[in-house]
């Protein structure tokens, strides 16, 4: 078996283990501490990472994911889910997958072992809170997060995407983190993507909310509902108490934002008064959309670098989320280059001597904002080296930001004259023959005759 071969192993046998993973009566504490200075002191937080970014030069890291937890602070769970979707990607070599913990009071008591300088939040943890720690400086929770991505922009010198990503809780970090974080504005030279999705809340834009009976947007000038709730549209669920609302809309319409929601996300718990005007179903699906109809509405029309990307059966689980197809894609690729994948349907391909053979699929995602006319094909390498081109041929058109996946069982023969060895299958976009957008590989072998 080759080198290749069991690294695709691995990765899937990696996937099968995130499933696997224990529960956890409460989070486990990060292994790493990331330190920095506020006022006078220093402080940390716990963070896991795929490997050492700090102090250090990783000249293979053209790629940073730090991934944000849920409201229960389970940094572990999500770290854990989404390197194995980096591996699933073939992708770890050149993505750096970070954990930020944001510690809760409780995981303070929990864990008094706990080195001092130790930062913890209580609920606004996800809209820039001050921490609550009464003998160490109050710090905001988005400092430690921009403090991070800067010590990451240090350590790697060929770093090009930098990509804030949660999911649920994490996802209401996130958005609000494109909202009022100046992070990205500091870093003109760097492609800073906010993804997020499955979302428990968002901060609306305008004090407008979709009212489903009168199938329009109001405010409570216009006929909107708010009794009971006058304040449901100031921060973290909308700008009204903010000086300048202008500077945050203008803002987020800048940003690299690819929103994502799971079809089958379809309730929500814990609602409030806020929610329940952002979903009067009390359904994240309705909740989501309703939020991208709102965006749209806004800037009257889509944000020329904001994307949606509904997810076919996925519902609310963070592992099947991140598993998907698309949001692998969009986690290791988007921004960078067009995008490859063809999938056999065996792993690994083994061809019997008497020769045979077998299926796959490929698919190509195009991560650019324009359309592209690509060739699709596909070609052989033997063992000797020699090529066969192309095997597999079609012309295709892939609007910007969208992906295209061919019908399943493409078939590849195998003669039965063909020499025993590895060969390797290749998927190639681009224009055929030499110019080659995007591609990918798999092996499988031809066994010798007794």
């Amino acid at each position: 078996m080759s080198r290749r071969t069991l690294l695709a192993l691995l990765a899937l046998v990696s996937v099968v283990l995130i499933n696997q993973l224990p529960v956890y009566a409460q989070p486990v504490i990060a292994p790493s501490q990331f330190w920095f200075t506020s006022g006078d002191e220093d402080v940390y937080i716990p963070y896991a990472a795929s490997e050492n970014f700090v102090d250090t030069t990783l000249t293979a890291i053209d790629r940073a994911v730090l991934v944000f937890h849920h409201g229960e602070r389970d940094a572990m769970d999500v770290f854990n889910i989404v390197t194995g979707a980096v591996a699933m990607s073939f992708a770890e070599d050149r993505v750096l997958t970070i954990a930020p913990q944001l510690l809760s009071p409780q995981l303070l008591i929990d864990n008094p072992d706990l080195d001092p300088g130790a930062l913890a939040w209580d609920g606004d943890w996800f809209y820039s809170g001050e921490s609550i720690n009464t003998d160490l400086p109050p710090t905001r929770s988005f400092v430690p997060i921009e403090e991070m991505a800067t010590e990451v922009t240090e350590s790697c010198p060929n770093l090009e995407v930098l990509v804030f990503t949660g999911h649920a809780g994490g996802a209401k970090l996130v958005e609000r983190l494109a909202l009022i974080s100046e992070w990205a504005d500091e870093h003109p030279d760097l492609k800073v993507l906010y993804h997020f999705g499955n979302s428990g809340g968002y901060a609306y834009l305008s004090e407008e909310r979709y009212d489903t009976d009168a199938q329009q947007w109001l405010t409570p000038a216009t006929g909107l509902d708010t009794t009971g709730c006058v304040n449901y549209d100031n921060w973290p669920f909308g700008l009204e108490n903010f000086d300048n609302p202008q500077e945050l809309i203008d803002r987020y319409e800048s940003r690299h934002v690819a929103m994502m929601i799971a079809l089958q996300d379809t309730s929500i718990r814990g609602v409030t008064c806020q929610m329940l005007l952002q979903t009067p179903d009390e359904s994240r699906l309705q909740m989501a959309n309703l939020y991208w109809e709102h965006t749209q509405h806004v800037y009257d029309g889509v944000p020329e670098k904001h994307i949606y990307i509904p997810l076919q059966d996925v519902g609310h689980v963070v592992s099947h989320y991140y598993r998907n197809l698309y949001t692998r894609h969009i986690l290791v690729n988007y921004l960078q280059n067009h995008v490859a994948i063809s999938i056999p349907e065996d792993d690994p391909m083994i061809v019997p001597a008497e020769g045979g053979s077998f299926q796959f699929a490929a698919w190509v995602f195009n991560a650019s904002y324009n359309p592209i006319h690509v060739d699709a094909w596909t070609e052989i390498i033997m063992p000797s080296g020699y090529r066969i081109r192309p095997v597999h041929f079609i012309t295709v058109n892939i609007p910007g930001g969208e992906g295209l996946r061919s019908p399943s069982g493409l078939t590849v023969d195998v003669p039965p004259g063909a020499p025993p060895g590895i060969y390797t299958h290749v998927t190639k976009f681009g224009n055929y023959p030499a110019r080659v957008l995007a591609q990918h590989r798999f092996e499988f072998a031809k066994v010798p005759a007794e």
